[in-house]
């Protein structure tokens, strides 16, 4: 098992140096017309003046090109380290582990927008695909969710598709508050798949419950986050909080 694990860090590690390689050689032919350009002709000219010699109106093609091309160059090798040092390795990472999570509580669902007389609030999850990939069939579990025969297991949540450099919520508990003479919720609901009947797939958490939270997606490492779902009796609405899965996690 260990072995397979040592394999597994090393190709991760062959694969994360190629992509970061490669993407710092792409940022930089594409920043070898801007910035990086700009930065070593100014560079070049004051250097050139100091040790007297300087590209003038005068001189011929061969002598303007061949100061171009070293700007080029230059321009280019600049901007190749400052990729490969400060950029480019953050990039190969997220490309490689692009889900990111967090935990919300300040969402609403409009699916839970009434009149006065009853408030729903939820806790939800964001998921962050921080790549250029379009992220297919991603799916969302809770898997401490309480089934309907008591056993504790998976419930699913939502299933969807996640564009580059996007962020969608998913909902995956909500509590209700009521005015008198009506009494709130005793315990935290879980999101999940409509039941045919009311109240047929409903599933019941107690305050203070963690939930771990899976998310799922093709050619993608599986990402967990604990979300610590609390009643506020105070303010009447739910809390909820970030905290270590028990199933961490690739890094």
């Amino acid at each position: 098992m260990e072995a397979s694990r040592v394999w597994e860090r090393i190709d991760f590690l062959g694969v994360f140096g190629g992509l970061w390689i490669g993407i710092a050689a792409r940022d930089a032919l594409s920043a070898a017309f801007g910035w990086a350009t700009i930065v070593n002709v100014a560079a070049l000219a004051y250097v050139g003046q100091k040790l007297g010699f300087s590209v003038s109106a005068g001189q011929g093609w061969s002598q303007a090109l061949f100061y171009a091309a070293i700007c080029f160059c230059v321009g280019v090798s600049i901007a190749f380290a400052v990729n490969l040092a400060f950029v480019s390795h953050i990039r190969a990472y997220r490309e490689l582990r692009p889900l990111a999570l967090g935990v919300r509580d300040d969402l609403r669902s409009p699916n839970f927008v009434f009149n006065n007389t009853v408030r729903g609030y939820n806790a939800s999850v964001t998921v962050t695909n921080r790549s250029s990939r379009h992220l297919l069939d991603c799916v969302v579990h809770v898997l401490n969710a309480p089934q309907a025969d008591g056993a504790i297991g998976p419930r699913f949540v939502e299933k969807f598709d996640l564009p580059p450099k996007s962020t969608r919520t998913i909902f995956i508990a909500y509590w209700f508050s009521r005015q008198p003479p009506n009494c709130d919720d005793t315990a935290v609901n879980l999101s999940g798949p409509v039941s045919a009947g009311f109240g047929g797939n409903r599933s019941l958490v107690s305050s203070g419950t963690v939930l771990q939270v899976q998310v799922t997606a093709p050619d993608v490492p599986t990402k967990h986050i604990g979300c610590s779902v609390r009643i506020d009796d105070q303010r009447r609405l739910i809390r909820a909080t970030a905290v270590k899965p028990s199933m961490p996690s690739k890094a």
